[in-house]
C-alpha cells in the first residue's frame, strides 16, 4: 500500500498538485515512517508549494527542510536527498553556493548521478569557468550530449580558448545541424579567430535560419544573406 500511495504521490507531484501530492506521502509515511525517498518527495512537495504560495512561504520552507533532515538522520548516504536539497537551495533560496555544496555531496554518494552538467552550469552562473569545464567534461564521459558539448564550447569561448571551443561547437553541428544558434556560435568564434570567410558563411546561415544578431552583423558590415 505504501508504493501506491508513493506513486500517486510522484505523478501529483509531476501534474503540479502539491496539496495532493503531500497527502499521499503522507499517507505512505503512515505505512512505513523510515522511507527516505518518501520523506524527501514530501520535502520537494512542501518547497515547491512555498515557491507558489506566498502567505504560508516560511512555514512551507521549513516543513520541507524538516522531511529531508529526517530523511538523512535515517540514511545520510542517499544522494537524491542531497540532490534534492540542492535544488532546494537552487530553485527556492536562489544561494548558488549552497546548491553546489548539496549536488557536490550528492556525488560523494553516487558518482555518476546525473547531476554533473548543472553543477557545469552553476560554476558558469558563478564565473568559475575552470570548475565548470570540469564538471562538464566528467559530464561528457558517462554521456556525451550534444547540451553539454554546447555548453563545454560556450565556456571555453568565455576565456577566450577560441581554439577549443571551436572544437566543441563543431562536434554540437555535427551531432545536430539544427543545434540552436549553433552557427551563430560557430561565426563568433571564426571571427575571434581571424578566420573572416568562415565567420562570414556561417553568419550567414544562422541569418537565414533567422538569428537576429547575425542578421544584424551582417547588415552592419554590408554582407547579404
Amino acid at each position: 500500500m505504501s508504493k501506491l500511495e508513493k506513486s500517486k504521490g510522484i505523478k501529483a507531484l509531476e501534474d503540479y498538485d502539491y496539496n495532493t501530492a503531500i497527502g499521499y506521502f503522507n499517507k505512505s509515511l503512515s505505512y512505513n515512517d523510515r522511507d527516505t525517498e518518501v520523506l524527501t518527495y514530501l520535502g520537494t512537495a512542501y518547497a515547491l508549494k512555498s515557491f507558489h504560495e506566498d502567505y504560508y512561504k516560511d512555514t512551507y520552507e521549513n516543513q520541507a527542510l524538516a522531511n529531508y533532515q529526517k530523511s538523512l538522520n535515517i540514511d545520510s548516504n542517499k544522494a537524491f536527498t542531497y540532490s534534492s536539497i540542492g535544488r532546494y537551495y537552487e530553485i527556492i533560496k536562489k544561494e548558488l553556493n549552497k546548491a553546489i555544496y548539496y549536488y557536490e555531496k550528492a556525488l560523494t554518494k553516487d558518482s555518476k548521478y546525473p547531476i554533473l552538467n548543472k553543477l557545469g552550469n552553476l560554476y558558469f552562473k558563478l564565473n568559475d569557468f575552470k570548475k565548470s569545464i570540469y564538471y562538464y567534461k566528467k559530464d561528457i564521459v558517462l554521456e556525451k550530449t550534444t547540451n553539454t558539448l554546447f555548453e563545454l564550447g560556450r565556456t571555453y569561448f568565455q576565456i577566450s580558448n577560441y581554439d577549443s571551443a571551436l572544437v566543441f561547437f563543431n562536434e554540437v553541428k555535427k551531432s545536430d545541424p539544427n543545434y540552436e544558434n549553433i552557427y551563430y556560435h560557430l561565426a563568433m568564434t571564426y571571427l575571434n579567430l581571424n578566420q573572416k570567410s568562415n565567420s562570414v558563411s556561417n553568419f550567414q546561415i544562422a541569418a537565414r535560419l533567422g538569428n537576429e544578431a547575425a542578421k544584424e552583423w551582417l547588415k552592419t558590415n554590408n554582407y547579404s544573406w
